[in-house]
């Protein structure tokens, strides 16, 4: 019974911390840029006004274009479920943490399908960039969580989280993490899936109203898991601390990443690639270093 409190807790304190994040992430990207910003509520306040709009999207087939976005957003909220947070408690089973991986991976392949059969040119342009992003990133954070089991020597969430044994491997891996966490939010210089200037608004160019509400919601719920998977695997995982030090540690790595990206400016295609190219041998000798026990 407690259990299922504390999931419910978990879920819903994630639906309204995303936002607020979000909120703060403008508001220090503003100041950083000496201008004034917004309130911490303000992307509450434009995904509210978005859900009392009516849906639309265009394009065929029209079940593709816009339920995808809810199939997109249905996965993130089961990988909410199953991946502690605000409580150290979820719903685990035997290989949870694969699921995991697929949930996160399906969210994205998703939003890219609704994309790529809308038939505009610019969203395939932006799907096209996803795709290419997605490959990369996705495979980075598959070698990321296989250093986490091979160290550990489960596929159990609850023996995962916290880590146990902080092997020079497993330091590396959440330096990689928290690379990899950054380009998966939709940041910049990472932004080249949505690039407004360049694609008007890229893979999610074709929705509107409460269909364009949940792709943003998406992506919030999206930057805060990655950060989650960060911040569970370094703070302990007592009931009674365990809340305050992970609000603590959302809000610090939300400052931090904010903080990156007031910095830079877009990316080229090509350049971002390459980038990912180099994280994934990174990767793939960090996984080599885990089986050999370093």
């Amino acid at each position: 019974m407690f259990k299922l409190l504390y999931i419910l807790i978990n879920l819903f304190g994630l639906l309204l911390l995303a936002p607020i994040l979000d909120g703060l992430e403008r508001s220090i990207k503003a100041k950083l840029q000496n201008r004034r910003g917004p309130s911490l509520l303000q992307t509450w306040y434009d995904l509210i006004k978005l859900f009392k709009k009516n849906p639309g999207s265009t394009g065929t087939p029209r079940f593709l274009v816009r339920y995808s976005i809810y199939l997109s957003f249905t996965t993130l909220l089961i990988a909410c479920i199953i991946m502690p947070s605000i409580i150290p408690y979820s719903y685990s089973f035997i290989g949870d943490i694969i699921v995991l991986v697929y949930l996160l991976i399906s969210s994205k392949i998703f939003l890219i399908l609704g994309s790529i059969s809308s038939g505009n040119p610019y969203s395939l342009v932006g799907s096209s960039r996803e795709v290419s992003l997605s490959m990369l990133a996705e495979l980075i954070f598959a070698e990321i969580i296989s250093v986490f089991a091979i160290t550990n020597n489960s596929l159990l969430i609850e023996e995962l989280f916290p880590a146990k044994i902080f092997k020079p491997s497993l330091i590396c891996s959440l330096i990689l993490l928290f690379f990899i966490g950054y380009v998966e939010s939709t940041r910049l210089p990472f932004e080249l899936g949505e690039a407004e200037p360049e694609l008007s608004g890229g893979i999610i160019l074709e929705y509107t109203g409460l269909d364009l509400a949940f792709a943003y919601y998406s992506v919030l719920i999206r930057r805060i898991i990655y950060s989650t998977i960060l911040i569970n695997i370094i703070i302990p995982g007592n009931v009674f601390i365990h809340p305050i030090l992970y609000l603590g540690c959302l809000f610090l790595l939300t400052i931090i990443y904010s903080s990156i990206e007031a910095s830079f400016g877009r990316l080229r295609i090509d350049s971002a690639l390459s980038i990912l190219n180099k994280a994934v041998l990174i990767g793939g000798g960090i996984v080599v270093a885990a089986v050999l026990g370093l």
